[in-house]
């Protein structure tokens, strides 16, 4: 039967609509920087952790104020990025909120970098008994093939000792649980930003007709969340060159093509090992800051943005 639920945030206010960016730091977590968390000096693993834990945890990603960045390998060897924070519900007639784990945010890359992404989730809540398979990036069952459960308890109404007031009504203690990780399963909660927040950058806007150097530059290319990377291009005979730093594999791809008619337009090949991946875009041709359009693999087609970090 379905129920209204008011859902609230740590400190039991009510929690808005997400916010969404178009490249954030949380997306400055790739791959690469998700392995490194088991070479950083005194990142130490975090197999449990409370949600009165995340409250003193320092907040490392920029535009996600209120939520911790979690880093998971899980029990199939793939890593995972979190945003989670603590969150309640409380339904009509009952004096207490229960607790639950509000994943804010999900990504999880394959260990092989030709799998690229295998979860990518906004919004999930892990209530008293339930888990979650980041590898699915679902919900499931305790036991069920799970890598973190979160286990439950009620508030209480004092808080040492003393009953805290918020206008005329009882302030509820904080919110307690635990998230644990499975078997197999290591957990990183990095005290600070792991990578710097990458920014577009305040280039001057170019006006009159588009040329090959409006393409040049620095990017960060997404490819339907499966590739991702650093996309950097320049000007050689009126043709673009240049190369891709893959998230994904770590590696450096050589990158070519021409220029097409409309001028905005371009054809780009990034020379993987087996393959090829081909970008058909189209240069924004007011801000001149990002390309979009259809990437190819295959016969397989996808769409890709690649937006200006120079």
């Amino acid at each position: 039967m379905h129920r209204a639920i008011a859902i609230v945030a740590f400190s039991f206010t009510f929690a808005g609509p997400p916010t969404l960016a178009r490249a954030d730091h949380f997306d400055d977590h790739q791959l690469a920087v998700l392995k490194g968390v088991e070479t950083r000096s005194g990142l130490k693993k975090s197999p449990r952790f409370s949600l009165i834990d995340l409250a003193g945890q320092p907040k490392t990603v920029q535009g996600a104020p209120q939520s911790v960045l979690v880093v998971v390998r899980t029990d199939e060897g793939n890593w995972s990025k979190l945003l989670v924070r603590a969150g309640g519900i409380k339904r009509k007639g009952s004096p207490q909120p229960k607790s639950f784990l509000h994943v804010e945010r999900l990504v999880t890359y394959s260990a092989d970098p030709k799998r690229g992404v295998l979860a990518d989730k906004r919004d999930m809540y892990l209530f008293d008994g339930f888990a979650i398979d980041l590898d699915l990036g679902q919900v499931v069952k305790k036991g069920d093939g799970d890598d973190l459960r979160f286990e439950a308890k009620a508030s209480v109404e004092k808080v040492v000792g003393k009953e805290m007031m918020e206008g005329d009504a009882p302030k509820l203690g904080p919110l307690e649980g635990t998230t644990i990780a499975s078997q197999g399963v290591d957990v990183f909660i990095p005290p600070a930003p792991l990578v710097p927040a990458s920014k577009v950058g305040n280039r001057a806007r170019t006006t009159g007709a588009i040329t090959a150097a409006d393409f040049v530059g620095k990017y960060r290319l997404d490819v339907d969340g499966r590739f991702t990377g650093v996309l950097t291009l320049r000007s050689e005979g009126g043709k673009l060159v240049g190369d891709f730093a893959s998230d994904q594999s770590g590696a450096v791809y050589q990158a070519s093509g021409p220029l097409g008619v409309p001028p905005q337009q371009m054809t780009l090949t990034i020379a993987f090992p087996r393959t090829d991946l081909k970008l058909d875009g189209r240069l924004f041709t007011r801000s001149r800051t990002k390309i979009a359009g259809t990437a190819t693999m295959e016969e397989n087609a996808f769409g890709f943005v690649a937006e200006r970090v120079d």
